[in-house]
């Protein structure tokens, strides 16, 4: 295999040819991205807060009467379990930090939640917004990787890679062969 052909087929030049793609595709939505993210945004933090702050104020009256107890403790546990969960659902930079975080999602689940919202208010594949970052013009600030390589160093696809390659397929993009061939039923396991 010649130079160029090791650099074609590389995990990193891989990479760039899905995520190429993505941008191309998004690209042409900057506008109605725009739009959307904004409302958005506000929609998804307006029904978030009203339940965190429901949850939070429960969790902290429930701590003051009953996290002291001595044995069966199911009411505080149970409201702490919950308490911990919504508070995955805020922006981290919203999170109570008295909370200890150990899945350690960062945003991803607001994240996900804002992306659904916006496939549904644009009609863009959800596939494609999920891995995907804009800034408050609509531009895409970053896509996640969608090959990486493998510990053996051959080109491996990620979580995020099926879907969005299946929906750039359906939206007529152009997927190079040597991509296509990385997509085998092994990955859907």
């Amino acid at each position: 295999m010649t130079v160029d052909e090791k650099r074609r087929y590389s995990p990193r030049y891989l990479n760039k040819v899905v995520i190429d793609q993505i941008e191309t595709f998004i690209s042409q939505f900057t506008e109605e991205i725009r739009v959307a993210h904004v409302e958005a945004i506000e929609e998804y933090m307006d029904a978030v807060m009203t339940l965190w702050d429901i949850q939070s104020g429960l969790s902290d009256i429930v701590n003051e009467h009953y996290s002291g107890q001595i044995g069966n403790r199911a009411v505080s546990s149970s409201i702490n379990l919950i308490t911990a969960i919504y508070n995955s659902f805020l922006p981290e930079f919203l999170r109570d930090k008295r909370l200890t975080n150990e899945l350690n999602l960062g945003d991803i689940l607001p994240h996900l939640h804002v992306s659904r919202m916006i496939s549904y208010k644009t009609e863009i594949p959800f596939s494609l917004l999920a891995p995907t970052s804009f800034d408050e013009m609509g531009n895409v600030t970053k896509i996640l990787d969608m090959i990486i390589k493998a510990d053996d160093g051959s080109p491996k696809l990620t979580q995020w890679a099926i879907p969005a390659i299946e929906d750039l397929i359906d939206q007529s993009m152009d997927i190079p062969d040597h991509i296509l061939e990385l997509y085998v039923p092994a990955d859907l396991a």
